[in-house]
């Protein structure tokens, strides 16, 4: 698999919306996701920076259900620290799952 398009100038939060909006999520679930805090707290900020602001944003969202998340989302939301891996991690790893559960996550 080819490593994905990264520079620092790429902005994580829109690369998490256009990959929401390309895989099939509710347009209103994803105006929900813009206005979890951690989120909302990342917009226009240096991609390391976004950074643990989006884990928090996933994470808010997990709690918010209310029912346990398989231990490898966890991990592929917290174990890099580099912009480049954990936005592969994200498009490919947690958003399905978000998908797979969007009711859940949503409702």
């Amino acid at each position: 698999m080819q490593a994905p398009d990264f520079s620092e100038d790429t902005d994580l939060c829109s690369r998490v919306i256009k990959r929401m909006q390309l895989t099939g999520f509710k347009p209103e679930n994803i105006a929900k996701f813009t206005t979890v805090r951690g989120y909302v707290s990342a917009v226009g900020l240096p991609p390391i920076v976004q950074l643990p602001y989006l884990v928090g944003a996933f994470n808010a969202l997990f709690v918010s259900v209310g029912q346990p998340v398989p231990n490898t989302i966890r991990l592929s939301l917290n174990q890099t620290r580099d912009p480049g891996n954990w936005i592969q991690d994200v498009e490919q790893i947690v958003l399905p799952f978000i998908l797979a559960n969007e009711e859940a996550f949503f409702n």
